[in-house]
Order: structure tokens, then sequence, then C-alpha cells
């Protein structure tokens, strides 16, 4: 048997998600983020239980969008734009506990339970509202139209 470039353990916080970017692995874990630079060098972007983690996208250029509460059950929460080098290039606050995120390449669609949010990824501005029912489980936004799915249906709506 090889003899692994590199090990890493995660023991108190199980991991939710890897995705490869570039030269880069994010590691997404229920307590923390982590980025594995050129397959060998860990970055903890988040320490073992300081945050807990909500959802989560990625950008069209594989860089993280991150929700994170600052405990379980808290009403509001944060979102960290994530770099493949581990630094975290934004972090913005929202006011409400985010039901889902989707990301495309200069904002992010959040949708809450009673409307759904575009941001800027670079100032965190809200650029537009939609009202919306708890109903709703997720949405993505492409150009200029925002998809809402619920159940079995998929509505299209003006952003």
């Amino acid at each position: 048997d090889e003899e692994p470039i590199a090990s890493f353990e995660f023991v108190s916080s199980p991991v939710v998600d890897l995705s490869y970017s570039s030269s880069s692995l994010f590691i997404v874990c229920q307590n923390n983020v982590t980025v594995v630079k050129n397959q060998k060098k860990a970055q903890t972007v988040f320490e073992n239980n300081n945050i807990v983690a909500v959802n989560y996208t990625y950008t069209d250029k594989n860089q993280l969008v991150f929700v994170y509460a600052d405990y379980a059950q808290a009403t509001e929460n944060k979102v960290a734009y994530i770099t493949s080098n581990g630094k975290i290039k934004n972090t913005f606050n929202l006011d409400q506990r985010v039901k889902y995120i989707h990301s495309s390449s200069n904002e992010f669609t959040v949708l809450f339970d009673d409307k759904i949010s575009v941001y800027s990824l670079s100032k965190g501005d809200e650029k537009s509202s939609v009202n919306c029912d708890d109903s709703v489980n997720s949405v993505i936004k492409m150009s200029s139209t925002i998809y809402v799915q619920h159940q079995q249906i998929i509505d299209a709506l003006n952003a």
C-alpha cells in the first residue's frame, strides 16, 4: 500500500462536504471549515465548535459561500465568502435564518421563510427581494430570473 500524501482528521465535527477548487480542497464540517492547499497544508477558517454550519454553496469560480450561526437555533445568520486560499474575502450579517442559498458569479440568492433576497458578493447589499411562503424548498437565480422550487413545481419569477 502507498502512503498517503497527507492525512487530516476531523474527530469533533463531522464532514458535510468536500469540494475541489484548482489546487485547494474545501472541507465543510458541521462546526468548521478547512481549506487544504496544494494537497498538503490545512488551514482552518473557523475553529472547531465556534460556529454552527447552516448552509453553503459555491460560486461559478468554485469559491465557498458559507452560511453559519454563532450557536444552534440562532435566529440570525452570517455569510462568509471564502476564497480557495482559505481567506475570508467578505462577511455579511443576515437578520433571519437562512433556509437555502445559491450563488452565481457576483451575487448570492438567499431563501428565507418569507422571502427570497439577492445580495452582492462584494458588498453584501441587498439588490432585490421577492416575497414567498414557507412551501418554497430551494431557489436558483439565473440572469434576471429566480427559479423557485416547491414540492414538484418550479416557478420562474422576475428578480
